[in-house]
């Protein structure tokens, strides 16, 4: 089939996989990849992406786990290629501690298409110490996140 990656079905006749090809992303159960790797039903990403101080956009389209050292305090963060049905983690490695970073979702890479804006209630995603993990999972126009404290790097 067109943009599909052959395989070998037998000894002799070769086969459509689940690899799609568009010419500039890889798609694996997906005809649509957005990524440069793009795994439709979970990934296991080993690869993580570092956005510098002061940059607060945070494209998840390159990858599954990013880490930010935006130092500023309360930080507006706008979190961007969110997929349904993915799961994403940022690792804040410098907001000060007791900071209430806020942060809006986007679907797309460009942060143009707004999910969701929330700050989850002011405390929930309180810095309570140097190195602070949160994942977002979304489903649908909903997304969901969580607070992990503690780490040391």
């Amino acid at each position: 089939t067109t943009s599909y990656v052959t395989k070998w079905s037998s000894a002799t006749a070769v086969t459509s996989s689940v690899i799609y090809d568009d010419g500039t992303n890889i798609g694996v159960g997906t005809i649509t990849p957005v990524a440069m790797i793009n795994a439709h039903g979970g990934a296991i990403v080993s690869d993580t992406k570092s956005n510098t101080s002061g940059v607060t956009n945070i494209v998840f389209s390159t990858g599954n786990v990013q880490t930010s050292a935006n130092s500023t305090n309360n930080a507006a963060f706008k979190i961007c290629g969110m997929q349904d049905g993915g799961s994403y983690s940022l690792v804040l490695t410098a907001q000060p501690v007791g900071s209430i970073p806020t942060f809006t979702a986007y679907s797309d890479a460009a942060c143009s298409t707004a999910i969701t804006n929330f700050d989850a209630g002011g405390s929930v995603l309180q810095t309570t110490t140097a190195t602070t993990i949160i994942t977002f999972i979304r489903s649908g126009i909903t997304v969901d996140a969580m607070r992990a404290t503690g780490f040391t790097h």
